[in-house]
């Protein structure tokens, strides 16, 4: 699957001589500078210089562009202004997005299913948005694997849907992880045009959530894969309410059983009145700039080997020389 994300960190592309963008080419400069200057932590000069171009290049939205490139004017080009901005965005966008493994099961997943009536699940899904968002989105998915249409185990054994030619584990994914959201990364989002109000937020809905098979939920919280539109399909302004067709991608490339489209479509129940949203197309997108991002700027590499390193180090060493590991375990932890 060639979808142009290469298959590691790649430098940033010159600048268009047709239309000049200032401060892209100070973001080119700093890259230029990068690989002479010593960062006191696992996120080098280059990945900060990286994630800044490429937040220019693949930015959530206009207006979210336009307050990147408005800090990295403010930056004048001064490299500890730069290295900090770009650790901003590494600390408080890619670091909240990049899950160190896969969410935790339900403890309600391990017990016995229990037979159980569509109509009644229906009718038990009612009530707000963040109440029982998790089974309104399996409701919603039609209790299969969006990816690949495979058909959930528990619910085949609970009676709501019928067997498929592949049963897997289906899980809820999250696009915007709930776990590691922060005033600051609140912000941060808010800033890059990820959500319209800083002040007012709630990723506790269907809005928020996919249901995927357990393998892909793992390869989406690692920042592996995503969805992106199907190229030259319009988006409106009411994308949100009708069925929205994606395709996952990602740098490993999709899984050969996954479906070559993929339909996002509310849930209508007319007899009980419930009503199920589609994902909301800019949690979606947020997810994707951020998977391109860390993957092209090499800082999803870099959390990688840090977490790595924090989970293989039970004890510092005497000599120091674990002062980068603590130093870069800090700075994201700190708030």
């Amino acid at each position: 699957m060639d979808d142009g994300w290469g298959l590691s960190a790649q430098p940033l592309p010159p600048a268009d001589p047709i239309d000049p963008d200032s401060a892209y080419e100070s973001v080119l400069r700093y890259e230029q500078r990068a690989a002479h200057l010593r960062a006191h932590g696992p996120i080098t000069h280059i990945v900060a210089a990286r994630v800044l171009g490429y937040l220019l290049l693949h930015p959530v939205s206009p207006v979210g562009r336009e307050r990147v490139a408005a800090d990295v004017s403010y930056c004048c080009e001064v490299d500890a202004r730069l290295y900090r901005l770009g650790l901003l965005y590494v600390k408080y966008f890619i670091h909240t997005f990049r899950s160190k493994t896969v969410a935790p099961s339900d403890p309600e997943a391990a017990a016995p299913p229990r037979k159980v009536a569509l109509d009644e699940y229906i009718e038990a899904c009612k009530g707000p948005e963040n109440v029982h968002y998790k089974a309104k989105t399996l409701l919603r998915d039609d209790f299969r694997c969006t990816i690949t249409g495979y058909a959930d185990t528990a619910s085949v054994e609970r009676g709501l849907i019928q067997s498929s030619t592949t049963n897997v584990s289906v899980k809820v994914a999250e696009f915007l992880p709930r776990s590691k959201i922060t005033r600051e990364s609140v912000a941060v989002l808010h800033r890059l045009g990820a959500l319209p109000d800083a002040r007012s937020h709630d990723p506790h809905t269907p809005r928020n959530l996919v249901a995927v098979s357990e393998p892909i939920q793992l390869a989406m919280n690692k920042l592996r894969l995503c969805l992106e539109p199907v190229p030259g399909l319009s988006h409106g302004p009411n994308e949100g309410t009708h069925p929205t067709r994606y395709c996952l991608t990602g740098p490993r490339g999709a899984p050969r059983d996954c479906l070559s489209e993929i339909v996002l479509r509310p849930f209508e129940d007319p007899r009980t009145g419930l009503s199920v949203p589609p994902p909301d197309p800019i949690f979606i997108r947020t997810h994707a700039v951020c998977c391109r991002v860390a993957h092209l700027s090499g800082a999803n590499d870099a959390l990688s080997k840090l977490y790595a390193s924090i989970l293989a180090t039970s004890v510092l060493e005497e000599d120091g020389s674990s002062a980068s590991l603590l130093h870069g375990a800090l700075s994201l932890l700190a708030g």
